[in-house]
């Protein structure tokens, strides 16, 4: 049964059957029932009663098992995580280890390319020599590090007043 179809029995059997006292009575009649038709009422009560539980805790056995699988899911998670994290120290001081050992020089070989590339970032060591033609102005004044490259590099490793280009070893693997 279905609980709409235990909850309908259910108000019928309460909807027609009163209790007056100790005993049963039909509302409709006002007749008092028989100790057997009474009976018969009770175990009907009873059973949809107990179906009505039954389908509760079944319900709730399957929260139950929900519980257990969300629980397990958020344990894998969290393995899974701890797992990532330490594959990723690991391949970053591997990374680092390579390129120490490498120190600039690429690697060719049939499985792996390993290059090297000098990009060069602006270190800005004095805003405010900076011309304000190379400077952005926002709530706090800082140079503009894209347009002072550009300068330098445009005029032959020229110079701009209060900032210089540094050159850093950067390494891809493909």
């Amino acid at each position: 049964m279905k609980f709409y179809e235990i909850n309908k029995a259910l108000d019928e059997i309460l909807t027609r059957y009163a209790y007056m006292d100790t005993e049963m009575v039909d509302t409709e009649t006002g007749e008092v029932l028989e100790e057997d038709a009474a009976n018969e009422v009770m175990a009907s009560l009873a059973q949809l009663q107990m179906a009505k539980e039954e389908k509760y805790e079944n319900i709730a056995c399957w929260i139950k098992g929900m519980d257990a699988e969300i629980k397990a899911f958020k344990e894998e998670e969290d393995k899974l995580k701890k797992n990532r994290e330490t594959l990723s120290n690991k391949r970053e001081n591997v990374f680092k280890f390579l390129q120490s050992e490498l120190n600039g020089e690429k690697l060719v070989s049939p499985r792996v390319k390993v290059t090297f590339s000098r990009p060069a970032k602006v270190d800005v060591t004095d805003i405010k020599a900076i011309p304000d033609d190379y400077k952005r102005i926002k709530t706090t004044e800082e140079a503009d590090k894209n347009m002072i490259r550009k300068a330098i590099l445009a005029n032959g490793e020229g110079t701009v007043p209060g900032a210089r280009l540094v050159y850093s070893l950067s390494m891809s693997i493909k």
